[in-house]
């Protein structure tokens, strides 16, 4: 589980920035956009693994915004906590508050999260958005 949740959340962001770069870097021009988690920066009891890889993919990302700033390529990190995905109910979370339905429509929504995206890959060339946190008001962030 540890070895899957680290293919999938962390080592498979790295192949996949390390092709889109290598396009980039040959235009010149870029976003490179990236989605991580609240878990990233908050520590939740029996999340060790995933929270670990998605703050990988967040250091990951600002040296990746490093590298290809000179060559005209943008590298954004969005960090999203509770959104109206399956996360909770894949998860096994019993009782979760994200999984009602009436919380659920006060999260970000996936067309919320697309149209963040659009906005981040349509910003002027020459500005740059290396991290964005979304928090919905109804989330208490209550550990670590």
């Amino acid at each position: 589980a540890i070895d899957q949740s680290i293919a999938v959340n962390l080592t498979g962001v790295l192949y996949g920035c390390r092709r889109a770069a290598a396009v980039m870097k040959k235009q010149k021009r870029g976003t490179i956009v990236n989605i991580s988690s609240g878990c990233a920066i908050h520590a939740w009891p029996g999340w060790g693994p995933y929270s670990a890889a998605k703050a990988g993919v967040n250091e990951f990302a600002h040296c990746l915004y490093t590298e290809l700033r000179p060559f005209g390529v943008r590298v954004t990190t969005i960090t999203p906590y509770w959104g109206a995905t399956e996360f909770v109910a894949s998860s096994g979370i019993k009782g979760h508050p994200a999984g009602d339905p009436e919380i659920r429509k006060k999260c970000m929504q996936a067309s919320e999260m697309g149209d963040l995206v659009v906005q981040v890959c349509t910003q002027a060339d020459h500005l740059a958005m290396p991290d964005i946190t979304v928090q919905p008001l109804v989330q208490e962030i209550m550990p670590m």
